[in-house]
């Protein structure tokens, strides 16, 4: 589960070079499948007319934990084997990680037929819980009081990129990141996106159920 923003693609060289490595330990021992997915409103693509208003953390949690089960599925349908499946999240993707699993011990108690070989977890820089009580969590929360400040940041976010030729913009952006060209073109995708920059600042803090 990707972290803030939730765009897949910054992790995808990442993501691969550990596949390669799982597969060059354990040569015809083991299989690995690695499946990642941005989070809702972040796709570069989507249509701005059937996107309203940005995913809040539980439409993510729910958004990936659906992902989830559609692989197992997938998996048990391919080989009539039930796979082993190591989750992992960074940031905020630990969080929704760890809820996940939390629903998945309580889904099995009703219906044992979701239940598959959950081994564990793997938790890359996890977020802090209580967010909104941090020095920067309040100075946030101000902001973000402001009514429309997320749709007005973003929308101006999307406007000026779409202004620029797509040099311009990545020359812009590798001057201010100093990322890597994959980095910086993952970057210009989310910019410009048409909900990618309101997705991201869009914070309610409230809704943030502590740990």
């Amino acid at each position: 589960m990707a972290g803030n923003p939730g765009v897949i693609y910054y992790y995808e060289q990442f993501l691969s070079r550990l596949c390669a490595l799982l597969q060059d330990t354990y040569p015809g021992i083991a299989h690995f499948d690695i499946h990642g997915h941005s989070h809702i409103g972040f796709e570069e693509y989507a249509d701005p007319a059937n996107i309203e208003e940005p995913a809040d953390l539980n439409d993510q949690i729910n958004y990936q934990e659906e992902l989830l089960y559609e692989h197992v599925e997938d998996h048990r349908n391919a080989t009539g084997r039930v796979p082993k499946v190591i989750l992992m999240g960074h940031s905020v993707g630990s969080y929704v990680l760890l809820e996940i699993i939390r629903r998945h011990v309580e889904k099995i108690k009703i219906d044992e037929s979701k239940d598959f070989d959950l081994i564990g977890g793997v938790l890359l820089f996890p977020t802090i819980a209580d967010i909104a009580q941090s020095q920067l969590g309040r100075i946030a929360r101000y902001i973000l009081q402001f009514p429309g400040f997320a749709r007005i940041v973003g929308a101006l976010a999307h406007g000026l990129t779409y202004c620029l030729p797509d040099r311009a913009l990545k020359v812009l952006i590798r001057m201010i990141t100093r990322h890597s060209e994959y980095a910086v073109n993952t970057t210009a995708n989310l910019l410009r996106s048409p909900m990618g920059i309101r997705q991201a600042l869009y914070v309610d803090l409230a809704k943030v159920p502590p740990s």
